[in-house]
């Protein structure tokens, strides 16, 4: 899948994706923010993190494992953001920054403002990151997470005009193979509930993941 691909899926298409689709989209998403920081790409998977009345917690990085991980329990319709990709593509950007301020902080890649590179090596040793649970205000205010909710922020809106961009340059016999596709798949649905049918007339784990995540977005506690 291209960015230009990916773009164009997160508009109102994004709702009849299935979640391994939802988790390519926001892969290549990633894939591409690291593209454009010269940093190295990580891996976005799809869990089930912590759902509850005091809160959801959206995604993470996680700096052991190098990887980003989403909520999958907001990719249906009609959970509380999964009416739109528009928080789970911020999530994504917000952790993908994350990624790269590790890899700031490890001398993996190079970033143009030494100060605040300093003041996130300085937030990320041990010890010193604050989590939601301990503080929620020190929590927001410190300086790797008022960073990701910038970047995030701001990449998101430039991700909206590129999208507009992306429709314009739209191949014009897209939505004639979109339809023919949709056509097929739903054909072979109708037929293969025809067959479920005619079998009861003649008869003959997700893995959950810890929800003391490394690092959290913006918004987790609602």
């Amino acid at each position: 899948m291209t960015y230009q691909e990916s773009l164009l899926l997160i508009g109102n298409e994004w709702t009849s994706l299935s979640d391994d689709k939802k988790i390519e989209v926001l892969q290549t998403i990633e894939n591409h923010m690291a593209y454009e920081s010269n940093r190295v790409s990580v891996p976005v998977e799809g869990r089930f993190l912590h759902t509850g009345s005091d809160g959801i917690v959206l995604g993470s990085y996680d700096p052991r494992s190098g990887r980003i991980y989403i909520n999958v329990s907001q990719f249906d319709s009609e959970s509380m953001y999964g009416r739109d990709s528009s928080t789970i593509v911020t999530t994504c950007l917000h952790e993908s920054r994350h990624a790269y301020q590790h890899q700031v902080v490890n001398g993996i890649v190079q970033h143009d403002n030494p100060n605040e590179a300093a003041a996130w090596r300085q937030n990320l040793k041990d010890g010193n990151y604050i989590s939601f649970e301990e503080n929620p205000r020190g929590y927001y205010e410190q300086p790797v997470e008022v960073d990701a909710r910038e970047f995030a922020a701001s990449r998101y809106k430039e991700m909206m005009s590129e999208r507009i961009q992306a429709e314009v340059n739209r191949p014009a016999d897209y939505s004639s193979a979109k339809d023919a596709f949709e056509t097929q798949t739903s054909n072979t649905m109708r037929d293969e509930a025809a067959l479920a049918a005619d079998y009861r007339q003649n008869p003959s784990g997700s893995t959950a993941l810890d929800s003391a995540t490394i690092d959290e977005p913006e918004g987790i506690r609602q």
